[in-house]
C-alpha cells in the first residue's frame, strides 16, 4: 500500500484515501495519506459484499469534510459509518439485492457529523 500511495504521489501532489484494504483476516483498512504522511483505520470486517458502500463512504466523507473535519477524522466517520451499515443491512436484510442499508443509520451518522 505503501508503494502504491508513493507511486500516486509522484503522478499528482495531492491527499490519497485508500479504502477496502484486507490487511487482516478480520480487519478492513482505510490508508490515508496527506502531506507525505500516511495513517490508517481499521474496521472490524464484516463478511458481507454490498453495492453502494463506495459511494455511501465518498459521501460521507465530503458531508464531514464540508462541515470542517480533518481529512483523518472524515475518512474515520465515513469508514465507521460503512461497517455500522453493512452491519445493520445483515441484521435486517435477507437480499443483497437492494445493496446497503445506509438509511436504518441515518440518525447516528447526523450525530457524528455533529448536526
Amino acid at each position: 500500500i505503501d508503494e502504491l500511495i508513493s507511486a500516486l504521489n509522484k503522478i499528482c501532489d495531492a491527499s490519497v484515501i485508500i479504502t477496502g484494504i484486507n490487511s487482516k483476516e478480520d480487519k478492513i483498512t482505510t490508508a490515508i495519506c496527506e502531506k507525505g504522511q500516511t495513517r490508517y483505520i481499521e474496521n472490524d470486517k464484516q463478511r458481507a459484499v454490498y453495492s453502494g458502500t463506495g459511494d455511501v463512504f465518498a459521501s460521507t466523507f465530503m458531508s464531514a469534510i464540508m462541515l470542517g473535519n480533518s481529512l483523518f477524522d472524515s475518512a474515520r466517520i465515513a469508514a465507521d459509518f460503512v461497517g455500522e451499515c453493512i452491519e445493520l443491512t445483515k441484521k435486517f436484510s435477507s437480499s443483497r439485492h437492494y445493496g446497503i442499508n445506509f438509511e436504518l443509520n441515518t440518525r447516528s451518522l447526523l450525530e457524528k457529523l455533529g448536526i
